[in-house]
């Protein structure tokens, strides 16, 4: 009986164990060793089925389950497809693209010319009899407007010099009149609206990158708890066995009844682990509905595993990278903006002439005229001296605000090239050295628990300990692929 039971105990553990001990490890070869493990999470199972984007895809977030898709399933390239299409925060920067187009076309334009239109010297009743010389004015004058205590402004007037001669006189009169932007001024205002489209572009390709790898990163936690459910699901079926297996040399009076309880003491608190790492896979599926952007998105598996094979990532490839990433072009084309608006403040310093035409008919005489006219600002008080100075300075703040951000980024690349060389020497010294001696540590504690060397508990724990091996190397490889995605933001180039 006695006999019977152990080789039960080892046909159960080593059925239980065989299949996950060639998933994460096997001598000579690498972990995760069959072809469909061997898929990045960047991939699908079949290159050739990987989705391609197109006018229907991605599906609408609420549909994605139901057109097409398995059931609440997706890959990595869907997730990334349907942010980069929907998110509100890209929607928002399309729509603050379309106001900088708005503004390049208005900032080109000529301001639109007056018409003017009178009669003078007219009476109501049509009567011609002669009118009072007084009545007849010349309109020479100068105006300008002050403030007055009420901070609204008053025109104040020379008043014009009356007409001496022929008051019978009635005039028509149609004019137009246009303001002649001299000075270049239409030209360099067009060229810092352009400038400052092209920023918004830039800025939308930029945050862009941002998004996806956040998109990137809580897909990477949704995958790694998936695993580390998986793995917890092996180790309590095989702890069920286990305990059955006590159970029944109990009863054949083989061990003692302590061994037992220690052994279910051992499964129930097994049994919260599990059930911590299932909330916590919920709570990472709930994430990855907000990151994509729309948090009601129910996500009930996402397609793809954490192992395969890790890119070189040269430190003089990374430096060269990041000189063009889009974040580098937003500085380069804000301070481009930030110049351009000194150029236009400045060209607003001088006065732009107003040209006028007008046509004169008297009624009474063949003596029609026409009049011609130049105006423009006397720049006595404003000489656009007040935005010539904010301009200025706002020069200077995009400046000092490059060179902050330029030292974040350079420390922030700096730190994630240092999280990706360690971590990958972590995952390879797991790889190839911890797991390999867990795994060699259970088969030699199933063998002397065959020959009643060890006791069932001192198996569970030697079990217990591969398995919590295998969650931590999984965390390992989280870890590393966080770190690529980190420099695939920082560099904004895909590894």
């Amino acid at each position: 009986m006695q006999k019977t039971a152990i080789l039960a105990l080892v046909l159960l553990v080593g059925c239980a164990t065989s299949p996950t001990s060639e998933r994460f490890y096997r001598s000579g070869s690498q972990p995760f060793s069959t072809a469909h493990n061997e898929i990045s999470i960047h991939e699908t199972a079949n290159p050739d089925e990987r989705p391609t984007p197109s006018s229907a895809d991605p599906l609408p977030l609420r549909d994605v389950a139901s057109a097409g898709l398995s059931a609440g399933e997706l890959t990595l390239d869907q997730a990334l497809a349907i942010a980069e299409r929907t998110h509100p925060a890209l929607t928002a920067l399309r729509h603050r693209i379309g106001m900088a187009e708005g503004d390049a076309l208005q900032a080109g334009l000529w301001p639109n010319p007056e018409l003017e239109i009178a009669v003078e010297s007219f009476t109501p009743n049509g009567d011609d009899q002669p009118r009072d010389p007084a009545r007849a004015e010349n309109t020479a004058g100068i105006a300008n407007r002050i403030l007055s205590g009420f901070g609204s402004p008053v025109e104040l007037f020379i008043p014009s010099i009356p007409a001496p001669d022929n008051p019978n006189q009635r005039q028509n009169l149609i004019g137009v009149s246009q303001t002649i932007p001299i000075w270049g001024s239409a030209a360099k205002a067009r060229e810092a609206a352009t400038i400052d489209l092209e920023r918004w572009r830039a800025e939308h390709e930029a945050q862009q990158l941002e998004l996806l790898a956040r998109v990137k990163h809580a897909f990477l936690k949704v995958v790694y708890h998936q695993e580390a459910v998986r793995v917890m699901q092996q180790l309590e079926g095989t702890f069920v066995q286990i305990l059955d297996v006590s159970r029944a040399r109990l009863e054949s009076g083989d061990i003692a009844e302590v061994e037992v309880i220690k052994a279910e003491a051992n499964h129930e608190r097994l049994i919260m682990e599990a059930e911590l790492i299932r909330h916590n896979l919920n709570l990472a599926n709930v994430s990855l509905a907000e990151k994509i952007g729309d948090p009601s998105l129910i996500i009930e598996r996402c397609l793809g595993n954490l192992d395969g094979s890790i890119p070189e990532v040269p430190r003089e490839l990374v430096s060269k990278l990041q000189e063009s990433h889009p974040r580098a072009r937003v500085w380069e084309l804000a301070q481009d903006k930030a110049n351009a608006d000194v150029t236009v403040a400045r060209s607003k310093k001088w006065p732009v002439p107003t040209l006028g035409v007008r046509y004169r008919e008297f009624e009474f005489t063949d003596q029609d005229t026409w009049d011609f006219s130049l105006g423009f600002e006397i720049p006595l008080f404003n000489r656009n001296q007040g935005e010539i100075k904010k301009v200025l300075e706002n020069l200077k703040r995009e400046e000092a605000a490059t060179a902050t951000e330029r030292n974040a980024m350079d420390s922030q690349l700096s730190a994630a090239m240092a999280a990706y060389e360690t971590r990958k020497h972590r995952a390879t010294i797991f790889r190839e050295r911890i797991l390999p001696k867990m795994e060699q540590t259970f088969e030699i504690t199933q063998t002397s628990f065959s020959i009643g060397n060890v006791t069932i508990l001192e198996v569970l724990d030697a079990y217990r300990s591969l398995s919590e091996a295998r969650l931590t190397y999984l965390r390992e490889l989280f870890d590393l692929r966080s770190a690529l995605v980190d420099l695939e933001r920082l560099t904004g180039h895909a590894f």
